[in-house]
């Protein structure tokens, strides 16, 4: 019985990733196996446009835009975590330090980066967090991706609503102003 439910489970797992097709009159038969470039190829509208960035998150940039008055920043929106930090070099490229450090970060992104026209360095980040941040495999994650950018020295301020970061205004102002200052005693 239990070999017989095993047995089915793996036909039916087989089956949904693998499909026969027919091949002209002879009666040939030809495994296809569903991939991304083969759907591409068949299908005329495989993929479609959406809409860049919530209703919340276009409202919250136009406001953090409001904030950082300055022609030295420039706001991204939806940034990889991967682009902005790195694991640490001491950890060789192709180490299973390396490797397990980058795949944490590699699929998650924040919502904005804040990043230095000259130098093209990304000052700091803003997590727009709402209810979905209180569920415990998000705090979890919360809790990594707020280590990792303190351990790479990068400021990620989280907030809550546009409320929330007027409060956090002057903080952000501070931190604008002194990589400013920072950055033009750099170049003299």
């Amino acid at each position: 019985m239990i070999i017989t439910y095993i047995l089915t489970i793996i036909i039916l797992t087989f089956a949904t990733k693998v499909y026969i097709k027919r091949k002209g009159d002879k009666g040939k038969t030809e495994k296809i196996t569903t991939s991304a470039r083969k759907i591409i190829e068949r299908e005329q509208d495989a993929y479609e446009r959406k809409m860049f960035l919530t209703k919340r998150e276009r409202d919250f940039f136009i406001r953090i835009n409001n904030i950082i008055k300055t022609d030295d920043y420039c706001i991204l929106a939806q940034v990889r975590v991967a682009d902005i930090i790195s694991p640490n070099k001491k950890y060789l490229q192709r180490s299973k330090e390396h490797t397990a450090l980058f795949r944490q970060i590699s699929q998650w992104h924040v919502d904005f980066a804040i990043m230095n026209k000259r130098s093209f360095e990304i000052e700091f980040a803003i997590e727009l967090d709402d209810r979905s941040h209180n569920q415990k495999k998000r705090m979890e994650r919360d809790d990594i991706l707020n280590k990792a950018f303190a351990q790479a020295g990068v400021t990620l301020i989280r907030t809550m609503s546009y409320e929330d970061l007027i409060e956090k205004e002057t903080v952000i102002r501070k931190v604008v102003k002194n990589q400013i200052t920072s950055y033009k005693t750099k170049q003299n």
